[in-house]
């Protein structure tokens, strides 16, 4: 039976070997992370399983016909299935269960035009941030222009800040310290990181705390965005909004929210921020397959992340009200 005839079903019951990775991941990563792992591994185990031999048994060629059996897959989508085959395989290895990692000589999908996203310039985002500083066109200044504080902290969030979606619409409060310029982030797994904050961050996220929060959310703790229900953002909503200010900015090709972020880790890397830090600064594992871990001081991050940032898009305006340096 070829890969091509494995069909995405109800998600399979893994036992043994592959069950017990499963539940190593757990310790590791997020719960959304793991269920993919799983979908990944249960094609992998439909294959193996109809040629009737266990995993420890495989070789380069069954990985090779496995993956040219998936014909329509999508490079991204390959990238990742081949990577936590890669990952489980290591895990037998190291565990005294398997003796060759039969991905570890596939090509890297990834490599050539489709491993990097086409990202925009600290110029688009500017003429994004103009759109949200404009007056009121219309009789409702009060809405305006509390919806254009919070949609303008927010983009500054997602670019300058290198954030997910996630981590935008579930930040609180009392994970922010202005005046140190710093923010908490819980990241994927629940992994907690401090972020330092360009300054344009701070006068933004500033103006929204002291004049358009409160007009919707009188508590001082609790989270920093709301929609304008006083409920929690939706990713969808999140998604909806950066493509109506881009349209808005004449942004003619699609821009989505982790778009800003490919943005900005491209534009930190090429001013002089080392992998490593921008690596911590992003909240990344290790992409490499060891699984290591780059430990950097804070500090460390902090001073490159500024210094980067600042030859990134030196903004010398900030937003009315701002009372931050």
């Amino acid at each position: 039976m070829g890969a091509a005839g494995v069909k995405r079903a109800a998600t399979a019951k893994l036992t043994g070997d592959r069950e017990q990775y499963l539940r190593f991941r757990m310790r590791f990563v997020a719960p959304k992370t793991v269920e993919n792992n799983r979908w990944n591994l249960t094609y992998w185990a439909k294959y193996m399983d109809a040629q009737g031999r266990p995993d420890a048994a495989a070789k380069p060629d069954d990985a090779a016909l496995f993956i040219a059996g998936l014909e329509g897959r999508q490079p991204a989508s390959l990238y990742h299935l081949i990577g936590d085959l890669r990952g489980y395989y290591a895990w037998l290895i190291r565990n005294g269960r398997a003796k060759v990692n039969p991905f570890d000589d596939l090509p890297r999908v990834r490599d050539g035009k489709q491993t990097i996203p086409r990202v925009f310039s600290p110029e688009e985002y500017l003429k994004m941030d103009a759109v949200l500083s404009e007056s009121p066109a219309h009789d409702t200044p009060d809405t305006f222009d509390i919806l254009r504080l919070r949609n303008r902290a927010m983009l500054a969030l997602l670019f300058l800040g290198g954030l997910r979606n996630s981590e935008v619409r579930e930040m609180n409060t009392e994970d922010l310290d202005l005046d140190a310029r710093v923010a908490i982030i819980s990241g994927k797994g629940s992994k907690e990181r401090r972020l330092p904050l360009h300054p344009h961050v701070v006068a933004c996220l500033d103006a929204w705390l002291r004049l358009g929060r409160p007009c919707w959310y009188k508590r001082a703790m609790g989270p920093v965005f709301m929609s304008e229900r006083r409920q929690p953002i939706t990713r969808a909503r999140l998604q909806q909004l950066v493509k109506e200010v881009a349209s808005k900015a004449g942004i003619r090709r699609r821009v989505y929210p982790h778009l800003f972020r490919h943005s900005a880790a491209t534009g930190l890397l090429r001013n002089g921020m080392p992998p490593e830090q921008l690596r911590m600064f992003l909240g990344h594992e290790n992409l490499q397959t060891t699984g290591r871990y780059l430990h950097l001081l804070g500090e460390d991050v902090e001073a490159a992340y500024q210094q980067a940032a600042s030859a990134l898009i030196p903004l010398g305006g900030e937003p009315n009200g701002t009372q931050h340096a």
